[in-house]
């Protein structure tokens, strides 16, 4: 049965999911999502990777139109070792005290 932490980068070991299977300091776990508009008008994409022995989250959002130019935003942070935190970028950078 599926969990709600089906679709986040975590690890399917016995270990504790902050920690990854392997010490290869390259690992890391990766996600995306992409899509159209329904006429074609746009493309978007949007990628997360946690890079777990770098201690560090990158995210990217792409946006691109047919004949004009390619938007691109990135983000990047140090690993939190909750992985449900995905926050990337000014926002995640920032204390969660307002």
């Amino acid at each position: 049965m599926l969990n709600k932490l089906d679709d986040f980068p975590i690890h399917q070991t016995p270990e504790p999911i902050a920690h990854a299977a392997t010490s290869d300091r390259n690992v890391y776990d990766r996600t995306w999502f992409n899509g159209y508009a329904p006429d074609g008008s746009y493309y978007f994409g949007i990628g997360m990777a946690v890079y777990p022995h770098r201690g560090i989250l990158d995210c990217a959002f792409s946006v691109v139109q047919p004949g004009q130019r390619q938007h691109c935003f990135y983000g990047s942070r140090r690993a939190p070792m909750e992985r449900t935190d995905m926050r990337s970028g000014r926002s995640g950078s920032r204390s969660s005290k307002h």
